[in-house]
């Protein structure tokens, strides 16, 4: 494989630069691909939208792909593997596509809004608000995703009552969903950190414990998750705020602003 040195920087950074400018992520994201993809294929236009193509199709089948690819190529590569859906990405992206369609029943149906004022009858300090996310947060830990999907919409209700700025109860929903998901075995994330570590047991003949005691002993060495909670539960006792959280949360307790506004309204 070609190593391209520091310019296949130039994607990601285009990417997040893009998306701070135009809050279009989705836009942003299309940009940086089509430009990693003309830099990957030697500024070759039609091999690079090629490159895309099979990419895109791998996803869904199985089939050998080309390193030089064309769409004929291409086509021809996949009806050679005899239409056979690729069963691992396609997969994550359905459980992906269900988990979202689970969350926005639960918001449509009333769920949350329901969830939400039973939470209102126990929870009366801002303070409670704010540990609503975080603890259902790591009760909900199948999936990051759908966590934080899930715990967004449900907590959202009560923390604006509370007026907690919608980036303070992002930083919640995200500091909690990920780590938590990381550290359970019963997790899509646990699940697939299971099956590498079985592969690697197996491949290095290590009989002296299966892949879930792996699992299990390395969560104690899981830093950067166990860290990220610690922190996370300091923040919302000692009520820390830094750099541009703090703009955001004096403004929704004085101002009941809890997003930005844009601009011209």
């Amino acid at each position: 494989m070609e190593h391209f040195g520091w310019i296949s920087l130039i994607p990601p950074i285009l990417a997040l630069t893009l998306v701070i400018l135009t809050r279009k992520v989705l836009i942003s994201l299309g940009i940086a691909i089509l430009v990693g993809a003309f830099i990957a294929f030697d500024q070759q236009v039609g091999q690079a939208l090629a490159g895309i193509f099979q990419t895109i199709a791998a996803l869904f089948l199985s089939f050998d792909t080309l390193d030089e690819p064309t769409f004929s190529g291409v086509l021809r590569a996949i009806g050679d593997a005899g239409f056979v859906l690729n069963n691992w990405e396609l997969y994550i992206m359905l459980f992906l596509l269900f988990l979202g369609m689970l969350a926005s029943l639960i918001t449509f149906s009333g769920g949350g809004q329901a969830f939400s004022r039973w939470a209102a009858k126990r929870i009366t300090t801002r303070k409670g608000a704010l540990f609503l996310p975080f603890f259902l947060g790591l009760v909900i830990f199948i999936d990051d995703y759908f966590n934080a999907l899930t715990v967004g919409n449900m907590s959202r209700p009560l923390t604006d009552r509370y007026r907690v700025s919608r980036a303070k109860l992002a930083y919640i929903v995200d500091s909690t969903s990920a780590p938590i998901c990381i550290l359970m075995p019963l997790s899509s994330w646990g699940a697939y950190i299971i099956g590498i570590m079985a592969t690697i047991l197996v491949s290095n003949q290590i009989t002296e414990y299966s892949a879930f005691q792996a699992f299990i002993y390395t969560v104690p060495m899981n830093f950067y998750a166990l860290i990220a909670l610690l922190f996370l539960i300091l923040i919302i006792l000692f009520n820390i705020d830094i750099g541009l959280m703090k703009k955001h949360e004096v403004r929704a307790k004085e101002d009941g602003q809890l997003t930005d506004r844009q601009k011209g309204k």
